[in-house]
């Protein structure tokens, strides 16, 4: 059972974290939970997505290895507006040290389907 790696913002909520189970047999259904320290008022980096496994009668038939995945959290501030059929716009602002510097943007762009930049 391996969980997902996602990307977010800071200040933005956490996805709906998601992950993948192979090797079942025989229709046997096993579901799983995932969970991270991180919140919406945690600061960049990067927090582990731990899997774990719900109870189920199935489990006595298998050795679950649990893998994780990682939630990485940018310094990035939503700035843009979306569109629901579309890419998100994610845009980093900074200025020079200067005082009289023009301010620049970098855009990203975030595709919702895929969970990355």
């Amino acid at each position: 059972m391996q969980a997902n790696s996602f990307t977010r913002a800071v200040g933005a909520p956490n996805p709906v974290f998601t992950g993948t189970i192979t090797g079942l047999k025989n229709a046997d259904v096993i579901t799983a939970s995932y969970s991270t320290t991180a919140d919406q008022t945690s600061p960049a980096g990067t927090y582990p997505i731990i899997p774990s496994v719900d109870p189920s009668p199935a489990l006595g038939n298998y050795a679950v290895t649990l893998i994780n995945g990682t939630l990485t959290v940018h310094n990035w501030k939503f700035r843009a507006g979306w569109n629901s059929a579309g890419p998100r716009f994610f845009q980093d602002k900074f200025r020079t040290s200067r005082p009289t510097a023009k301010k620049y943007s970098l855009i990203r762009f975030f595709n919702p389907a895929l969970s990355q930049l």
